[in-house]
């Protein structure tokens, strides 16, 4: 019961759609902007400047990886791997197919020869 109960609260948190994460970001812009004054009013002169500066930049950063991810979770998981296919057969599969080289340019360690017919 309680395992259910911490599924579903940790479903308050899921960000879904652009909507929620434009307001994420929102936030997130806000209090480093706020941050960031916080930084030129303690050192002023460039110093204060530039981790103003790092203070933008690093919601500018989140912002963008928040949007990737929701983009993501709307795309659907990704598509399994393909399993490693082993050296052997792809040089059957490629002497199935009628190549004379495999891998390098012709003359390079990987070469099937044409049976005679």
């Amino acid at each position: 019961m309680l395992l259910r109960f911490l599924s579903s609260f940790g479903r308050l948190f899921v960000i879904t759609n652009g909507f929620e994460a434009g307001f994420l970001i929102y936030a997130l812009s806000l209090g480093a902007a706020m941050r960031g004054q916080a930084y030129v009013a303690a050192m002023p002169g460039g110093l204060g400047w530039l981790l103003y500066g790092c203070c933008m930049l690093a919601a500018l950063m989140a912002g963008a990886a928040i949007v990737d991810g929701v983009k993501a979770r709307r795309a659907g998981p990704p598509p399994r791997r393909l399993q490693r296919v082993r050296h052997g057969a792809r040089l059957a599969a490629a002497a199935d197919q009628g190549h004379r080289s495999f891998g390098r340019a012709a003359g390079g360690r990987h070469q099937i020869r044409a049976e005679a017919s």
